[in-house]
Formats: C-alpha cells, sequence, structure tokens
C-alpha cells in the first residue's frame, strides 16, 4: 500500500505594490502527492494575504571611468545589510528615450526631459560653486602667510 502525503502547494495571484509595501494575494491548496487531480481541491481554495515591506533609495552613481549610472538599492522587510542593487546606466536609458520618443509625435516630450535636465543639471552646478566658494572664503580668511 502507497502512503499518501499531504503538503500545501502555493500559487501566487496577484502582486501588486502600495506605497512601499509589496501585497502578495497567494491562493492555497492542499496536493497529494499522488493519485488526485487538482479539481478535486478546488472546493477547499484558500486565500491569504502576505504584507512584506519594501524600501528603495535612489542614487546617481558616476564610475572611475565616466560611465554614469542610476542607481536603486532596495530593502526587503527589515533587512538593511542585504540590499539588492539595481543599476541601469544613465545612456542607456537616454538611448532608450531617444529610440521611443524619437518621431514626430515624441520629439515634445523630448524637448521636456531635455529642459529638466538642464534645470537640474545647473541646480547642481550652483550648488558645487556655492561649496567650492565657501570653502575657498574660509580657507583665505584663515590663511595667515
Amino acid at each position: 500500500m502507497v502512503r499518501k502525503r499531504q503538503v500545501t502547494r502555493c500559487s501566487l495571484k496577484s502582486l501588486t505594490l502600495l506605497g512601499g509595501v509589496v501585497k502578495c494575494i497567494v491562493q492555497v491548496y492542499p496536493v497529494l502527492i499522488q493519485g488526485s487531480k487538482m479539481s478535486d481541491f478546488e472546493d477547499k481554495l484558500v486565500q491569504a494575504e502576505l504584507n512584506v515591506p519594501i524600501y528603495c533609495t535612489n542614487e546617481f552613481d558616476v564610475d572611475e571611468n565616466g560611465n554614469s549610472y542610476i542607481v536603486n538599492v532596495i530593502y526587503v522587510g527589515d533587512d538593511e545589510d542585504d540590499p539588492t542593487e539595481i543599476r541601469v546606466g544613465f545612456d542607456e536609458v537616454i538611448e532608450e528615450m531617444v529610440e521611443e520618443y524619437g518621431d514626430t509625435e515624441g520629439y515634445q516630450f523630448l524637448y521636456m526631459v531635455a529642459h529638466e535636465l538642464t534645470r537640474q543639471a545647473e541646480a547642481l552646478r550652483s550648488k558645487a560653486n556655492y561649496i567650492e566658494d565657501s570653502t575657498n572664503a574660509v580657507g583665505r580668511l584663515f590663511d595667515l602667510d
């Protein structure tokens, strides 16, 4: 006689991101390892919700070769020691955007993005200049030679 063993199997029904929390709805159903069909257990279907907190930081990085990256660091749960890092080349993002919107219907979007990148570049340049000038002024203030 073969002994049947019951286990639980889960299948992911849906996955949504709600304000930093991944909400998974899974369907849980019992399965007999031998001699049963899925249809035998449809009336025993159970739904459960699983909320997993996810935190994401977004960074910009430039490597020693001058390559720029958009970096997303994703923390799952309370585990701050083992994040997942996703690096996307900035050039790749721009190239894909040009390919997607580089036609007569999308050129206005390209102008809008170019304007925003220029505006943000000027803000960064202004802040760096202010810090550099402040550092130089303080250095000259205490330069007694």
